[in-house]
């Protein structure tokens, strides 16, 4: 029979005699809001990529599901216009650029009203391309 064990906060099951999966652990006291298309998240630690379970951020690092859930909308947003800025016009490339910044600066004002004592956030967005 399975024994549930806590392990860093959550319990979890596993059978007997083997080891729980190792749970991500933060690296270092710095969180960035570091986009990049090909990761999964924006936020990183000093090493990789967080999780996006809201369980995990909300439980290791103290954010709201509502800001996880904005975080995740900007992310997949900010993700398309890279991806897609072939396809809208310079002006509208840059118009919506400067509002995906805009929107990423509230993000991070906000998480840095939630992170738990002990962690602070660094803001560290690409440039975008130079219009003409």
């Amino acid at each position: 029979m399975e024994r549930p064990r806590r392990l860093r906060g959550r319990w979890v099951a596993v059978p007997p005699g083997e080891e729980p999966e190792e749970l991500h652990k933060v690296d270092g006291s710095v969180i960035y809001f570091d986009p990049d298309e090909e990761d999964h998240s924006p936020l990183r630690d000093a090493s990789e990529s967080l999780p996006t379970d809201p369980d995990w951020l909300q439980a290791t690092l103290g954010l709201s599901p509502e800001l996880v859930g904005d975080i995740k909308s900007w992310d997949r947003e900010w993700k398309a216009t890279c991806s897609g800025s072939y396809r809208l016009s310079d002006r509208d490339l840059r118009a919506e650029a400067e509002a995906l910044d805009d929107r990423a600066i509230t993000l991070v004002e906000r998480m840095r009203h939630e992170l738990k004592n002990g962690f602070e956030v660094v803001v560290r967005l690409p440039a975008w391309p130079s219009w003409g």
